[in-house]
């Protein structure tokens, strides 16, 4: 007898062309209180998208929890399956305002934010074309996803004094109701 398996409603949401600056949330995804659902975390995409000349520096980018976010440029949630639809309660935003930012780090990369050719042969164009095929972060079987439950959310903010660069980030995502 074949087993079928049900997968949940998935979503993608992009943050394209994010500029950085010292302490600014780049990307929150939020889960509104009393949505009867949570969100599972599979896998963020950070892709250096500095295509004119700059010059750069390290740029530390730190994934926390948060508790909201306000303001800032609202992002639009993509269906993985245009049958489903998510929560109202789930925003994603750009430039936001958090609160309840946790002390503890999720994760952090550190990445170049100078410009990056193709056919360039120098670290940022190595680390561009290793970003346009691997995620920064995936949940593997081995590994529960972050979740995201009532009130609570994500950012991926940058740590570093810079006001040059810009960066595509996607998060990938699950939607699952609470039983």
């Amino acid at each position: 007898m074949p087993i079928s398996v049900k997968q949940p409603p998935t979503f993608s949401v992009t943050a394209t062309g994010v500029a950085t600056a010292n302490n600014k949330s780049m990307f929150s995804l939020h889960n509104g209180s009393g949505g009867a659902a949570y969100i599972k975390i599979h896998e963020i995409w950070i892709q250096n998208a500095q295509t004119s000349a700059v010059t750069g520096v390290l740029t530390n980018l730190e994934l926390r929890r948060i508790t909201g976010h306000s303001v800032g440029t609202d992002l639009s949630i993509g269906r993985h399956d245009t049958n489903e639809s998510p929560n109202i309660s789930i925003t994603a935003k750009t430039n936001a305002n958090v609160s309840g930012e946790a002390a503890v780090l999720l994760d952090k990369w550190i990445m170049s934010n100078d410009e990056w050719a193709p056919g360039t042969l120098d670290l940022e164009g190595m680390a561009m074309l290793l970003g346009l095929h691997f995620p920064v972060w995936r949940v593997d079987e081995k590994v529960k996803p972050i979740v995201l439950r009532d009130g609570e959310g994500l950012t991926i903010k940058c740590a570093t004094n810079t006001t040059v660069g810009s960066f595509d980030i996607t998060v990938v995502f699950t939607q699952e109701n609470v039983i």
